[in-house]
């Protein structure tokens, strides 16, 4: 946490991807790393992070979440919003922190803005706002 307060956004994304590894149910870590990654265009992470500490949250609490950080991370925006918007009222239990809930929201909103793939499945903003 010292790292992002003072500023070392790069170093503080490192520290929070070593952490996450360490400690793969540690959703705080796995979520600042991921809005790291996103931040820093690092997509390989976006995808790759997130696929390593999966298979520790397999019917867990927040494996929605999980799961859409991952379709995130792969381009499948549509697939996010799909896992990620029946989640959404339970973030505030997904931990103390109002960061924590700040990346689930953001990552779900953008992937809502994204376009939807040439295939259809247009994605309704409209639902974001119910």
């Amino acid at each position: 946490m010292r790292l992002w307060a003072d500023g070392d956004y790069a170093g503080a994304t490192e520290a929070s991807g070593r952490t996450a590894t360490e400690n793969p149910r540690g959703g705080l870590a796995v979520q600042f790393a991921h809005i790291g990654d996103f931040a820093f265009g690092c997509s390989h992470m976006l995808r790759d992070r997130i696929a390593r500490v999966l298979p520790r949250w397999r019917a867990a609490p927040g494996e929605g979440f999980i799961l859409g950080m991952r379709a995130f991370g792969r381009g499948d925006h549509a697939e996010a919003v799909a896992r990620l918007l029946p989640v959404r009222g339970k973030a505030n239990r997904f931990g103390d922190s109002h960061a924590r809930r700040d990346v689930f929201s953001w990552t779900l909103m953008e992937a809502a803005l994204r376009p939807p793939p040439r295939t259809g499945n247009p994605i309704s903003k409209r639902n974001l706002l119910l």
